[in-house]
This record gives C-alpha cells, structure tokens and sequence, in this order.
C-alpha cells in the first residue's frame, strides 16, 4: 500500500473519486486491491429511499456489457469474489461523484490561456508593423548616422 498512495492520492485529487476493489483470494484469505478509473464508471446504483446507501457500481466491460460491482452496504457482498469501495471528495450534496480539485479552476485557466494567446497576437501585430520613412537627399548620410543603432522598440523619434 505505501508505493500505492501517491497514485490513490493523484486520483483522489484529479478526478475527485477513488474506486477500489478488493479481492478476496478464498485459499488464502489474502486480500488484493485494484483500482478503476472514474471514467469507466458507467452509473451507480444506490438503496431506492437512500441516495447516500450505494449498492452497485457498472463499470463500462468489454464488448459493450457493463460489469458489475457490489459494494461492501449490498446485501450479496459477503459471498462476492470481490466488492468495490467508493471513496469522494468535493461531492455536493445529493450527487453521487465527486468533483476533483482542479475542475473549479479549468474555466479560469481556459479564460487565461486565451487571454495569453491574444496577447501574443496583439504583440505580433504591433511588431509586424512597417514603416516607410523618407528622408530629404541632403540628411541621408546624417540620419544613415543617427539610426546606425536602431531606436528602443516603443520609444517615439520627433522631427527635429
């Protein structure tokens, strides 16, 4: 479990749910975890008159067919070969997943990354000006000169 718990707690934070299942080994009596990503979970299937009872979880199968789980609160648990734990975080009340702790700032984060890229548009544009200077024959060579090191981006040149 100890090499395990900074994966469980990547996921736990990322998806906002942790789903666990445990298997019994009936020889032995060992028990073996596994995990299932939040987006393989099809639906979960709680008590009719307690939403908060989770009974069954359906995980997405092979060849369309979801599989079932039962939870450790389903009547047929202890003869399962193996039950599925559900552990949540930022769940509002009434739902039954949990959100993660980044899934607040995506809209933020989105708005930012397109504030960035239309910065670095606006930036190209002002760089992709050109300007036409003309300049009397007589002040060639000294402008030729003056602009030998070309002015600071921005700065403003005044006819003088």
């Amino acid at each position: 479990m100890d090499l395990r718990l900074e994966a469980m707690c990547d996921e736990l934070s990322r998806a906002g749910d942790l789903f666990v299942v445990l298997f019994r080994n009936p020889s032995d009596g060992m028990s073996y975890i596994r995990f299932v990503a939040k987006d393989r979970i099809l639906r979960i299937e709680t008590s009719p008159n307690d939403w908060e009872s989770e009974q069954v979880y359906y995980e997405q199968g092979e060849g369309g067919k979801p599989r079932q789980w039962f939870s450790s609160q389903h009547p047929a648990a202890a003869s399962a070969p193996a039950i599925m734990l559900h552990y949540a975080i930022t769940r509002p009340l009434g739902a039954l997943l949990g959100e993660g702790d980044l899934s607040s700032m995506i809209p933020w984060l989105l708005r930012y990354s397109r504030m960035l890229e239309d910065r670095v548009r606006l930036h190209w544009a002002m760089r992709a000006f050109l300007w036409m200077v003309t300049v009397p024959a007589n002040k060639i060579r000294e402008k030729q000169e003056q602009y030998r090191t070309p002015p600071e981006s921005g700065s403003i040149v005044s006819q003088g």
